[in-house]
C-alpha cells in the first residue's frame, strides 16, 4: 500500500488514533506503542474489491479522503458487507468521527507550555495530534527504538518537539481535583508531585527487555490522589528521554509538568496518557530563555 508519510500522519491525526466505526473508538495504539489499527480504502483499489465499482482517479486512490482508520474487526466487517457499508456510509462515518475528535480536543482553555526541560515525550501521540493542525515532525526514530539510545541526536529531536508544542493550539482542562468538569478524550494540564512506580532502568529499555502487560500493578506509571480519586499517568518507558529523566522516574516521587489525554475515568480513578512531561517552569530556570 503506497501511502505517503504525510497522508498517514494526517489520517491518524484527524482520527485521533481511534477506530472510526460508530460506537467503537477503540484506541489503535497499544500501551507498548504498537500500532493495532488498519487502514481501509473507502473505494477499493481493485474493481473486485469492496466498493470497487465506484469511479475514482488513480492518483486519488491512496489520498487521505479515500482512507478511513478502523480496528481489525470493523475493517473486516465493512469489507464483508459492502452493500450495507457503502461509499456514502463510510464517508459519513469518517466525517462524523473526525468531527467528534475535533470537538473533544477543543474542550477546555488554551494551554501554555508549562515545562522548561523535557523528560518524556510520546512522539507518536504528539505527531498524531500535530497532524490535525497541519504540522508534521520528521520520522527520525526507528520502530521500537527508545529515545535514550539516540545519543547526541536526542538533543535535536527534543528541540524540535519543544518548538512544535509551542506552535500547537492545545485546549486543556485543569487536573486539579474537579473531575466533574472533565471528560474522556479531553486534554488536561499536568502539574504537581506524583509517585513513580514500576519504571525500568534505561539499560533494560534500550535492550528492549521491558514489555507492558496491561496491568498497572506491573506497568510503569505515575500516580497521586486528588481527594478520593486516584489519578494515574501511564508511561511507555521508550519515550523517557535522558539519563536524568530515568533517575527521576525511578526516584519514587517526582514533580512534573506537561499535558496528556484522559483515556478513562470513573468515580474512583482517572487514567491519562501523557503526551509530554518535564521539569516545571521556574523564573530562575535558564531553560526558560530558550
Amino acid at each position: 500500500m503506497n501511502i505517503s508519510e504525510k497522508t498517514l500522519k494526517l489520517l491518524w491525526g484527524k482520527s485521533g488514533g481511534k477506530c472510526a466505526f460508530p460506537g467503537c473508538e477503540l484506541d489503535l495504539f497499544s500501551e507498548d506503542g504498537s500500532v493495532i489499527g488498519e487502514i481501509c480504502h473507502i473505494i477499493a483499489r481493485k474493481k473486485s474489491g469492496a466498493r470497487g465499482k465506484e469511479q475514482i482517479e488513480e492518483d486519488k486512490m491512496n489520498c487521505e479522503e479515500n482512507l478511513i482508520l478502523l480496528c481489525r474487526n470493523h475493517h473486516k466487517n465493512v469489507d464483508d458487507f459492502p452493500d450495507i457499508y457503502t461509499v456514502e456510509v463510510l464517508r459519513q462515518y469518517k466525517k462524523q468521527h473526525e468531527e467528534n475528535i475535533r470537538m473533544k480536543l477543543n474542550r477546555g482553555k488554551p494551554w501554555n507550555v508549562n515545562f522548561s526541560q523535557i523528560y518524556y515525550m510520546n512522539i507518536a501521540r504528539i505527531g498524531m495530534f500535530a497532524a490535525q493542525q497541519g504540522l508534521f515532525i520528521p520520522n527520525e526514530i526507528e520502530n521500537n527504538k527508545c529515545l535514550h539510545s539516540l545519543g547526541w541526536e536526542l538533543n535535536n529531536i527534543m528541540y524540535k518537539i519543544k518548538k512544535l508544542i509551542e506552535a500547537l493550539e492545545i485546549n486543556t482542562g485543569e487536573l486539579a481535583g474537579d473531575f466533574d468538569k472533565l471528560k474522556v478524550g479531553q486534554f488536561v494540564t499536568i502539574n504537581g508531585n506524583f509517585y513513580t512506580k514500576n519504571v525500568p532502568s534505561a539499560s533494560d529499555v534500550c535492550a528492549n527487555k521491558y514489555h507492558a502487560t496491561g496491568d498497572l500493578k506491573n506497568d510503569a506509571h505515575l500516580h497521586r490522589k486528588y481527594g478520593l480519586v486516584k489519578c494515574i499517568l501511564t508511561l511507555n518507558p521508550r519515550w523517557i528521554a535522558t539519563t536524568t529523566a530515568f533517575v527521576g522516574f525511578k526516584s519514587g516521587r517526582l514533580e512534573v509538568a506537561g499535558f496528556g489525554l484522559i483515556t478513562s475515568m470513573d468515580e474512583k480513578k482517572v487514567i491519562i496518557t501523557p503526551y509530554v512531561l518535564g521539569v516545571p517552569k521556574c523564573e530562575f530556570n535558564w531553560m526558560n530563555l530558550i
